[in-house]
């Protein structure tokens, strides 16, 4: 009986300690979203922050996470997702010179949030209210607002690449874990998880199992590409066209 009421106790405390968890990144991510979107005036430094994570340290499946899926972050990891979120604040401080917003206590960031996402605060009270804060239900909604940011920013980007006006995005390894980015973002249900540039300078991104999606640099130009076991190439669409496509796409998933 006794293994029975320590088991219990143990399973009690780690579903308090997932909760305190997961309260504690969905506020981290709501406040690096408000922190990106009041940057966001300054485009430069913006794009500045969105280079220093891509061509960083970080893994593929690091940047995504961070940029552009932070609801899809795992309960094994949130305490590392939570200091990369507190990480991107650190980097939008210093690259745009926009303080880190503060929230001031548990009551007022439910109404920051409600106001933030455009709720009428009188429409959502008692359960209801305590149901839309919950994190699995309110980060999906913070996710599709960190895409709508970083969408302004990676379309900008893109746009100085194809002008020649990148000088950081020198080679075609770069641009690969750009295109990475891009892609988490226009297609968000997907992790993507690697990424390489193989000896053919085919850009390969994959899930967790295959291959997903092919780019290369071909006739001067960034091309999806699909290839076949004898490494022959088909080109399927021009990158700038695809990027042009999203731009007018309008509201993200």
């Amino acid at each position: 009986m006794m293994k029975l009421h320590c088991l219990l106790i143990s399973t009690a405390i780690v579903q308090v300690l997932a909760s305190l968890s997961f309260r504690d990144y969905k506020r981290a991510v709501f406040n690096a979203n408000r922190h990106l979107e009041r940057a966001i005036t300054n485009n430069i430094g913006l794009m500045q922050v969105v280079t220093n994570i891509v061509l960083g340290d970080s893994t593929i499946e690091e940047i995504v996470l961070l940029l552009a899926v932070p609801e899809l972050a795992t309960p094994r990891f949130l305490d590392g997702d939570k200091c990369d979120q507190t990480f991107l604040q650190a980097k939008i401080a210093h690259f745009t010179f926009q303080p880190v917003p503060i929230i001031d206590n548990e009551a007022n960031f439910g109404d920051m949030v409600l106001a933030y996402l455009g709720v009428n605060k009188r429409s959502l009270i008692g359960e209801p209210r305590k149901l839309f804060l919950r994190a699995s239900n309110l980060l999906p909604y913070l996710g599709t607002a960190r895409r709508c940011t970083m969408k302004l920013v990676t379309i900008q980007l893109f746009t100085a690449i194809f002008r020649g006006e990148a000088p950081d995005y020198d080679n075609f390894g770069k641009i690969c874990s750009l295109i990475c980015l891009y892609r988490s973002i226009r297609h968000p249900v997907r992790i993507i998880r690697h990424a390489n540039v193989d000896d053919n300078g085919v850009c390969n991104i994959r899930d967790r199992t295959r291959v997903i999606k092919q780019y290369k640099f071909v006739n001067n130009d960034y091309y999806e590409v699909r290839t076949n076991a004898d490494q022959d190439i088909t080109l399927k669409a021009l990158l700038r066209d695809q990027v042009t496509e999203w731009a007018a796409e309008g509201i993200v998933p």
